[in-house]
């Protein structure tokens, strides 16, 4: 259940409205790289987060700038939104520069999804009417997954 919702432009970095220590879990999947301060806004989210509290980040990797281009993704470019691209290090030091202690951070594998690669095409191509390159994430390492504590 969720007793709040909060709509703002996070690239503001006004976060008063919401109270610091106040979240358990705060998720941030595939946003960073569409804001031009994504960085800024991670350091901004940490004090929302109450002690022990997790923060999830996702990210197209910089193996994505490599990939080949594809409707739905697949380079980083593909999408006109993306601004910058982020290392799995910077995320971790910044997160270490604030204390915070790095839970897990690897490239996103879901073998689940890479096992069932073939349904997901299926099921892109009656849905879009083409394979997105979203289908293609885990098999190519597109994106990069943080998961850190705060203590």
């Amino acid at each position: 259940m969720i007793d709040r919702f909060y709509e703002m432009d996070v690239s503001m970095l006004d976060f008063t409205m919401i109270p610091d220590n106040y979240f358990d879990v705060v998720i941030m999947s595939h946003i960073i790289e569409h804001l031009p301060n994504g960085d800024e806004v991670i350091r901004s989210l940490l004090a929302k987060l109450t002690a022990g509290g997790l923060i999830y980040i996702e990210f197209p990797s910089r193996k994505s700038l490599s990939l080949p281009s594809m409707r739905g993704t697949l380079n980083f470019y593909d999408d006109k939104t993306h601004c910058r691209v982020f290392t799995r290090d910077e995320i971790e030091e910044l997160l270490k520069a604030k204390s915070f202690k790095i839970m897990y951070s690897h490239v996103r594998r879901d073998w689940t999804r890479i096992v069932f690669m073939p349904l997901l095409m299926v099921n892109s191509l009656i849905k879009y009417g083409y394979i997105a390159g979203s289908v293609f994430w885990d098999i190519t390492g597109f994106a990069e997954i943080v998961i850190a504590q705060k203590p």
